[in-house]
């Protein structure tokens, strides 16, 4: 389990090598101004992961500000950033009044672990929960939270255990988009924002009992009742009940497992309902197959939305994404990819689509074997590759298929990137593009691929697609989120040269 286990004494305090766990932190793009930071992650101190100092005096590494001044190691409580430690749903305060015109017993589910990161086991725990609390034992569920731990214990236990390790705010968001489609079920914020040191779950369920019950609405003869959601596993410390008003257990079992026994004077409940389709989820499961490169299995685990930010963000290890900028380039030594790259690439081709499928129409034909990139001659397996990556959104052509391109450079669009740049924010999730002309042309600006501002200018403005351009328009805009390649690693001289026909 990934909740914090009862302290029989005060844990030591740690101080973090370096050749340990490390704090991960969100590298955002150098300056993209379309990439607001999110509150929670306003603490965190940005490296914009540059090498030459390309930094703009508008943008610079935002300093690590935070609520608290004591520290243990270099681990800190979450900022408070006005948001409810507490949150409820809108539907709360009508709940209740419902559980008691029905006469029944109204509860609060609450679920605590270090979630590092969550997946999808946990929020299922309490959705059986939820189910078996109403269906079984007759509560009237008004809603549930989440509860990641604090850095203070999450942190130190990383350490320990060679860990990779995500701060609290990371976690926090993880969950929040793990949740987003279930209104009932919250993340509470108020264990990870505990300065000093972590609360153990009973002081948690003690603070979600007392504020939940303070509220305006509540009947104090009908109180709510916080039942603590855990597995058989954590059961061996809380199954025996907290033995306060208030505050009960709701044990869920893993496949295989018996159920937890009910004792209903102890306010603990068993519970049977179980997901087979979760069996062996768990956050060292995926931390393993993130180091492993199986990032079908991480996916499967926890959600492309959560990946997508694990991703966006580079936590655990994750490597940045591998945005191929060239059909022609990219067709003779796609096997040189390793499957583990391949599959989370992006295309970002600056052909039309119909020159790789032409269909049956004789003028596409003809149009597609007048190109110099030999469209016509690609491997079918290739071409196989790039029809299943653009179902799964991860291709984009820039050229539009009704352009009246006769050879290069071509008659221009004006609105190609911007239509790539919707792509590259929705369907990619990595944000917009930066082309905004007097931003590139700020003299202090700092280029990687290209000699000057103008390149990347007059590229993105009449819709070409010069290569050093386009690389540099990516790493300006996603900074080390992405990595533009041009050739896979490993492919002849003669196809390294960078052409830009």
């Amino acid at each position: 389990s990934d909740a914090p286990q009862p302290r029989l004494s005060r844990e030591p305090s740690l101080t973090p090598r370096t050749t340990l766990a490390t704090t991960t932190m969100m590298t955002p793009p150098p300056n993209n101004p379309e990439h607001k930071a999110d509150p929670q992650l306003r603490h965190l101190q940005f490296d914009s992961g540059r090498s030459r100092g390309a930094t703009s005096s508008n943008h610079r590494a935002e300093p690590l500000r935070n609520s608290t001044k004591k520290k243990r190691g270099r681990f800190e409580a979450l900022t408070d950033d006005g948001t409810p430690s507490w949150p409820l749903g809108e539907s709360t305060s009508h709940d209740y009044k419902q559980a008691l015109i029905a006469g029944k017993r109204p509860c609060m589910l609450l679920s605590t672990g270090a979630y590092s990161p969550i997946h999808k086991g946990h929020v299922d725990i309490m959705v059986r929960a939820h189910e078996a609390m109403a269906k079984e034992f007759g509560y009237y569920v008004l809603g549930g939270w989440i509860s990641p731990s604090s850095d203070f214990y999450v942190g130190p236990k990383a350490v320990r255990k060679s860990q990779a390790f995500a701060e609290a705010a990371h976690r926090v968001r993880c969950a929040q988009i793990a949740v987003q489609a279930i209104p009932w079920l919250h993340i509470a914020t108020w264990e990870a924002r505990q300065r000093g040191g972590w609360p153990d779950y009973p002081v948690v369920v003690s603070a979600a009992a007392k504020f939940i019950n303070s509220q305006s609405f509540v009947d104090p003869k009908v109180p709510i009742t916080v039942m603590y959601v855990c597995g058989t596993d954590h059961a061996v410390y809380a199954g025996r009940g907290f033995r306060k008003a208030n505050q009960g257990v709701c044990v869920v079992p893993r496949a295989g497992q018996q159920p937890w026994d009910t004792t209903e004077s102890k306010l603990v409940y068993g519970i049977s309902a179980v997901n087979q389709n979760v069996a062996g989820y768990s956050s060292t499961a995926a931390r393993n197959a993130i180091q492993g490169h199986h990032y079908s299995k991480v996916a499967e685990m926890l959600g492309d939305r959560v990946l997508r930010y694990l991703t966006e963000h580079q936590l655990y290890g994750i490597p940045p994404v591998h945005v191929f900028i060239s059909c022609s380039k990219l067709a003779p030594d796609w096997k040189l990819v390793p499957k583990h790259i391949m599959d989370r690439a992006l295309f970002f081709f600056g052909s039309k689509r119909k020159w790789l499928f032409p269909g049956n129409n004789p003028d596409d034909i003809r149009e597609q074997q007048r190109q110099p990139g030999r469209y016509h001659l690609m491997d079918k397996a290739f071409v196989e590759l790039v029809r299943e990556k653009e179902q799964k959104g991860q291709v984009w052509f820039l050229k539009d298929d009704n352009l009246d391109y006769k050879g290069y450079p071509g008659p221009k669009d004006q609105k190609a990137y911007a239509r790539a740049s919707e792509w590259f924010a929705k369907t990619a999730g990595m944000g917009k593009f930066i082309l905004d002309p007097s931003w590139w042309r700020d003299p202090k600006r700092v280029f990687k691929y290209v000699r000057s501002a103008e390149m990347v200018v007059k590229n993105f403005e009449a819709g070409f697609h010069e290569y050093n351009a386009v690389q540099e328009l990516l790493y300006q805009s996603y900074g080390g989120r992405i990595k533009a390649v041009l050739v896979p690693l490993g492919a002849s001289a003669a196809d390294r040269q960078t052409s830009n026909q």
